[in-house]
């Protein structure tokens, strides 16, 4: 079922109906009001929230429309706007997904038929980013950055309310726990391997994402042992960090 679309909506709208949701609605339904808020102001067809998106312990706490299948498919792959946008804890903006070429999914439009544009959003609290909001349309779509940039503002305002609102999903969640830490530890190597190599996190996360393909092992697996000893609590005797050749 897709959303029903706001037409004529301006940027600044995205903020203000995201901020009434987040007065009015009941906690419990705070992730599909958002995710509905989201849809309708940026004229967009579907809109998922997840969480650590870019971890094998990705979780979607609602989707709408075609955003469902949308996010599963990104998860399997390791790449696409979502996982982009939570690992690098920027916005992630497409067009035409025709037209975009990814580190590992190639040409995602091949994985993601009916997907033609995306808007992620990294929702970030206490400097961490907790996953996305990613906003999909089935023709190509520009986002302006004015858009962008109110949506971002808006994923922000929602971000702790949003946090609360899923505490219940994650504590009933078997791999809470695990999940948290996978996270926390991937987020972590992209910061570490952009800092030693003096690039931008996305390039950063493009090269772990590589390294990570070409060894047949997890992000989190990777990230674990790119990570200094001390930061993931590793064991001096497990095996060594992969390095270039």
């Amino acid at each position: 079922m897709s959303v029903h679309r706001g037409g004529h909506a301006s940027p600044a709208d995205v903020v203000a109906r995201v901020a009434a949701v987040l007065t009015a609605a009941p906690q419990q339904q705070l992730p599909q009001q958002v995710c509905d808020a989201f849809a309708s102001t940026l004229d967009a067809d579907g809109c998922a929230l997840s969480l650590i998106p870019h971890t094998e312990q990705a979780l979607v706490v609602h989707a709408t429309g075609i955003a469902g299948p949308a996010e599963l498919a990104q998860f399997t792959l390791a790449d696409g706007p979502t996982v982009t946008a939570s690992a690098t804890s920027r916005t992630v903006l497409i067009d035409d997904l025709t037209h975009t070429t990814w580190p590992i999914g190639g040409c995602l439009s091949d994985q993601l038929p009916h997907i033609r544009a995306a808007l992620a959003l990294p929702v970030q609290l206490g400097g961490l980013c907790l996953g996305t909001i990613t906003a999909y349309s089935t023709h190509p779509h520009h986002f302006t950055p004015d858009q962008a940039d109110h949506a971002l503002a808006a994923a922000q305002l929602a971000a702790a309310p949003l946090a609360d609102s899923v505490t219940d999903l994650l504590g009933s969640h078997p791999t809470a726990t695990q999940a948290t830490e996978c996270w926390v530890q991937v987020h972590q190597a992209v910061g570490y391997l952009a800092a030693q190599l003096h690039c931008t996190t996305t390039d950063a996360l493009d090269l772990l994402r590589a390294r990570a393909f070409t060894q047949n092992v997890s992000l989190h697996h990777l990230a674990t042992h790119i990570l200094p000893t001390h930061t993931t609590n590793r064991r001096p005797d497990t095996e060594p960090p992969p390095h270039d050749e």
